[in-house]
């Protein structure tokens, strides 16, 4: 397949890249600063919201691991899901995009996103409702191919890579056999590179944990 990993230069895209590159796929890092760590990859600099459609087009898949950051304004989170939507609709380019788990809802109810509730920390609040805005816009563009990945509530940066994971799709937090909603960097780029490959969760959210792990 040829895959493009958006934002290939940071932790969750440099795994992106590495998973997809260790499977034998043809990998373009699409970066704007931070190189890509794997020598493999093709490079395409620029910014996401310079790639044209007819970059887009060229991919199989187009895997996005895009962050605004925490000092820019939020709002463009959901300006990038929109802008990729837009590179890709009407084609068949499988869209998978990295969303976050303030998008999913608060446990056992439909009420109000985890985002909403006083222990989502201040600082992620505007990311995520943008991230849910462009999840949204999403289910209003029927000609795209999508699929939004939500993390766990822990996403562990130096967890294992075990390559086996739970996944669910009603928007809902994900626990895991520990009890815990957590998923490794690792095994979250595992199941993207799985989605990619066999088309799985098309115009489906879906949140990923690791079988087992958490906090201790």
């Amino acid at each position: 397949m040829k895959i493009g990993v958006i934002g290939a230069g940071g932790r969750l895209g440099g795994k992106l890249a590495a998973e997809a590159l260790d499977r034998g796929h043809r990998v373009t890092a699409v970066v704007r600063q931070t190189p890509c760590g794997d020598s493999r990859a093709e490079i395409l600099r620029k910014s996401l919201f310079e790639l044209t459609r007819e970059e887009a087009s060229g991919f199989d898949a187009i895997i996005s691991a895009f962050g605004s950051g925490f000092t820019a304004d939020p709002a463009v989170n959901c300006q990038a899901v929109e802008h990729l939507a837009s590179l890709t609709e009407g084609t068949d380019v499988h869209l998978i995009l990295t969303g976050g788990a303030g998008c999913l809802y608060e446990d056992g109810t439909e009420d109000r996103c985890v985002c909403e509730t006083p222990e989502h920390p201040v600082f992620l609040r505007g990311i995520s409702r943008s991230l849910a805005q462009g999840l949204d816009a999403l289910g209003r563009r029927p000609g795209v191919c999508w699929t939004f990945v939500c993390p766990s509530l822990l996403l562990d940066q130096d967890g294992p890579r075990t390559g086996d994971y739970l996944t669910r799709c009603d928007r809902h937090i994900l626990y895991n056999e520990d009890g815990q909603s957590y998923v490794s960097y690792d095994d979250l780029a595992f199941a993207m590179v799985d989605f990619a490959e066999q088309g799985l969760f098309q115009r489906q959210l879906v949140t990923v944990a690791s079988r087992k792990g958490g906090r201790a």
